[in-house]
């Protein structure tokens, strides 16, 4: 070591103080640590190590290292991907393309492994590049990398392996692989959130991503969290032979349970090399988002993709797997800390969720992914506690004495019982085969429809649908994206409602609205309608909003309300709800309200809307 510290004699060299000992100390102690990293991936002791934040910072800085070392240099700016690739190596590849590079992406067989044969293909003297996955962590297929590795080596191609999901799953060797990069991510073994690692070989180009100091990452080593990852790596490698044995077993107990509890379960990719941890299982005709959503609330939690992940039905969609399991499947992944009475008891609560959502759910028709949203508090007290889930059959209508009326549309059914007298929805039920937000709105749907004849229902929108929902007048209850599963729901009310064409509806319209005083024998008002007091036109007034207008508004989730009548006969009135943001509540709406107060109060009577 050569440190010396400086003493207050001019020119006089003295012992190594002690600031000098500690940093010693603690560079033989990060040293250790290291080791423990080294060891987790069989990385050679040559190799270059680079902490990061996380696997997306190691993904984004080799990925610029070989543009700004290679392509920019030699003019190779092909580069290679595969298909199911997480967001930060895809996001990456897209500004590589933005910057003049070209971007590849190979396709993955029905074993969901990378196709060596299209792989192959797509190599040109001008590839700089291929980034892959190890093992996926939705599927859990390991990718065939000593092969990939090989292939790179002999066209003169760098390869770098993402081995977030591999790392202290299984045992394998950087030194053997060969692979020109490595990343991981540390959270994925018990580490602290933001840690992680790029290792990178002696001969491989690297540049900073964050510059600003003398090593290839600018700013300070984060000494701390390198220790913290160190110590995962030695807790993962003392557990490969228990995520190899032991987690393998409980995995399959966890499939052969559900297929046992759950006949038509389909464990997917049996016949892939796979990790130890993780299984893709499909429950045909239930709505992958929507089985997610129950269990997750049942404190069961399993992946569908999504943020950093693709989404799941993408992933297998792309692996020749079929819309109708694409879109019913979920990830499970155990720790080397789940237990197998976890795993019985989430079972268990499996089948229940299962048999609760059978009822409601259809064969798929063109399912769409949808991310799940934080629904407020009134939805999620609603999930899984749908009041109008299910079917009507025609002899239960006949039983009623209703008629039946099913309405479609793709992925929602309504059954509504009808009363053929008077037009009124006495019951409604639906099915679904769709995410939660699609069961949320075909059960407020539903609870609008009740009760009310299906002219108003054929009324209902997408907005009184979303204010149905609310749990607060100024949070939207739905996501913008949710917005063609409103539709969705709505046509099939159209189509339901359109049905019932040819009964006569008790007719409410205004013109015939009946009334409870005399309009006098010249039909021009309320008689001695000048002489009342005050207090008394107003009272008549706000009888005749209520029997005559609001209903009509409260339709919509709209209200009004009076609030000054002045001497003139002008009377303002301020409105709520949905209509104080509708363009009608100044143009139609006001024409109606104004007609009908003339006609039923006095004809000297205009209405002027308070706007806020």
């Amino acid at each position: 070591m050569d440190q010396a510290g400086i003493s207050l004699a001019s020119h006089q060299k003295t012992a190594p103080c002690e600031a000098a000992l500690e940093r010693e100390d603690e560079e033989v102690h990060l040293a250790s640590h290291l080791e423990k990293i080294y060891q987790l991936t069989g990385a050679s002791s040559s190799d270059l190590f680079v902490f990061t934040s996380s696997a997306a910072e190691a993904i984004n800085q080799v990925l610029l290292s070989v543009f700004l070392k290679v392509s920019r240099i030699t003019g190779k700016c092909h580069f290679i991907t595969s298909e199911i690739e997480d967001a930060p190596t895809l996001q990456m590849m897209k500004r590589l393309e933005e910057l003049g590079c070209f971007v590849k992406t190979v396709k993955v067989n029905g074993r969901g492994e990378i196709d060596l044969k299209e792989l192959k293909e797509m190599i040109t003297p001008r590839t700089a590049l291929i980034s892959i996955t190890m093992a996926h962590g939705l599927t859990g297929v390991i990718q065939p990398v000593e092969e990939i590795v090989q292939m790179g080596r002999e066209k003169g191609v760098l390869v770098h392996l993402e081995g977030s999901y591999a790392t202290g799953k299984y045992p394998f060797s950087l030194e053997e692989i060969g692979a020109d990069y490595f990343t991981f991510g540390g959270n994925l073994i018990h580490s602290l959130p933001g840690t992680g690692a790029l290792f990178a070989k002696q001969q491989s180009p690297l540049s900073p991503l964050i510059v600003g100091g003398a090593s290839l990452r600018g700013g300070p080593m984060d000494v701390a969290s390198v220790i913290a990852l160190g110590k995962s790596a030695r807790q993962a490698s003392l557990f490969l032979d228990t995520m190899a044995l032991e987690v393998a077993r409980k995995k399959q107990i966890l499939e052969n349970e559900i297929v046992k509890t759950i006949p038509e379960a389909k464990i997917l990719f049996k016949d892939s090399l796979k990790l130890p941890n993780t299984s893709v299982i499909a429950f045909p005709q239930m709505h992958q988002e929507a089985l997610f959503t129950h269990l997750q609330k049942e404190q069961i939690e399993t992946s569908i993709g999504g943020d950093y992940q693709q989404h799941i039905a993408q992933v297998l969609l792309a692996s020749k797997i079929s819309n109708e399991l694409a879109f019913s499947s979920l990830s499970f992944s155990l720790s080397r800390l789940t237990t197998e009475i976890e795993i019985r008891k989430a079972v268990e609560t499996i089948k229940k969720t299962v048999d609760f959502l059978a009822p409601l759910s259809l064969p798929p028709v063109d399912p769409k992914p949808f991310s799940p949203s934080q629904w407020n508090k009134k939805l999620r007290e609603k999930i899984g506690r749908f009041r109008f889930g299910g079917k009507f059959t025609e002899e239960e209508a006949r039983q009623k004495g209703m008629r039946l009326v099913i309405g479609r549309e793709n992925e929602i059914v309504f059954s509504l019982l009808v009363d053929e007298s008077d037009g009124v929805i006495a019951d409604v039920k639906f099915q679904a085969f769709g995410p939660t937000a699609l069961f949320l709105a075909a059960e407020l749907s539903a609870e609008l429809m009740i009760r009310k004849d299906y002219r108003r229902a054929s009324r209902i929108t997408a907005d009184l649908i979303d204010q149905q929902g609310r749990d607060k007048k100024e949070i939207p209850a739905f996501p913008k994206e949710a917005d063609r599963l409103l539709n969705c729901v709505l046509s099939a009310i159209d189509v339901a409602c359109r049905q019932c064409e040819d009964i006569v509806c008790l007719d409410t319209s205004y013109d015939v609205t009946p009334i409870e005083w005399d309009l006098g024998e010249n039909q021009t008002g309320i008689a001695g309608w000048g002489d009342f007091a005050h207090e008394k036109k107003l009272a008549i007034i706000e009888e005749v909003i209520d029997k005559e207008i609001r209903p009509y508004v409260e339709l919509d989730a709209g209200g009004v309300q009076v609030v000054e009548l002045k001497e003139n006969g002008e009377l303002s009135i301020s409105y709520q709800g949905s209509c104080t943001t509708c363009h009608s509540a100044t143009g139609s709406t006001l024409s109606a309200i104004q007609q009908i107060l003339q006609a039923r109060v006095h004809p000297t009577l205009t209405v002027i809307p308070i706007l806020f």
